[in-house]
């Protein structure tokens, strides 16, 4: 039998070594391991390898089970007939705008290390377009127990979204600093989220951010891969904030984890409804590690922009 050595690999694994989730359905850690023996021979016999230890870890009955647990509870929840939060008016919403007469968007990326800017978007964090997401958001907290489930941005379009990034879990300074998903977060990722805003064109004010897992999953500090369950777990809640974007055009999921979320979304109510885009997680291990990935991610703003710009265009009465 081959001998594993615990060494792993994330989201990026170099080319020409095929990863063992592409073998795999939702329902399993996303840290991948490899053997020894899946590094040597021919690519084919490495990519039948790999395959093999696939199947064979599949083969546990309690990890085939996990997705048809997270079928199951979708379909129970839908079967009870979950009402929707209702919806605000969707006429324009005008750009926030400071004293100075000056539109309140942050200048330059990580400006929520900045009190007074930080307290100001606290402050608005119950605007009428975002208040039933965070309502959401506190059906989340009270029920996991925790407070670490981060609001969304009111700089965002809440519900009147038409693209919705969904990434990994939040990050530290989201969970545990500011208290909101936000590309003004002061982070390396959200710092790269904010160029991709700036250099795509899209408007912050058509878009929102999820993640996978809704709530931070570190410990003391340090942030975790999430695991199999926790995804499924997160595309539960995933399913219900669907419910709350009528105006959703695009769905553009960041990383595998994000992908394995929307793709048990999908498999429940089919891809009809909204575009999907899969993108590499915008982190700055895929930007500068591995480069070549990164035009996905510009690629997937500049779509986003597209999409955007298009709906805003549409005539109102063929909305639906």
């Amino acid at each position: 039998m081959p001998r594993f050595t615990g060494r792993s690999t994330r989201a990026t694994t170099p080319p020409g070594r095929r990863r063992e989730w592409d073998a795999v359905r939702p329902g399993r850690s996303y840290s991948i391991r490899t053997c020894d023996a899946c590094r040597m021979g021919s690519q084919a016999e490495r990519d039948a390898r790999v395959a093999d230890a696939a199947e064979a870890w599949l083969a546990d009955p309690m990890r085939k089970s996990l997705y048809g647990e997270f079928l199951s509870a979708v379909r129970s929840r839908r079967a009870a007939g979950t009402a929707a939060a209702p919806v605000p008016s969707t006429a324009p919403r005008k750009a926030p705008v400071s004293r100075s007469g000056s539109v309140s968007l942050a200048s330059l990326p990580k400006q929520h290390r900045n009190p007074e800017f930080l307290a100001a978007k606290q402050s608005r964090l119950r605007e009428e377009h975002v208040a039933p997401v965070q309502a959401f958001v506190d059906e989340i907290r009270q029920e996991r127990g925790t407070e670490s489930v981060p609001y969304v941005d009111p700089e965002s379009g809440g519900v009147r979204a038409r693209v919705l990034f969904i990434l990994e879990s939040p990050a530290g300074p989201a969970a545990l600093g500011s208290g909101m998903l936000s590309p003004d977060n002061d982070d390396e990722t959200a710092a790269n989220m904010w160029r991709l805003y700036e250099q795509s064109g899209l408007p912050r004010s058509t878009a929102l951010h999820w993640n996978a897992v809704p709530w931070y999953v570190g410990d003391d500090g340090r942030e975790k891969s999430v695991k199999a369950r926790e995804v499924l777990a997160g595309a539960l809640w995933l399913d219900r904030l669907l419910d709350l974007l009528p105006e959703l055009r695009l769905v553009v999921t960041m990383g595998k984890p994000a992908e394995q979320a929307f793709k048990a979304y999908v498999d429940v109510h089919g891809g009809d409804r909204v575009e999907w885009l899969a993108a590499p997680h915008p982190s700055p291990k895929v930007k500068h590690g591995h480069a070549h990935l990164w035009p996905q991610v510009e690629a997937a703003f500049g779509r986003a922009a597209e999409v955007s710009r298009r709906a805003c265009e549409a005539p109102a009465s063929s909305e639906t």
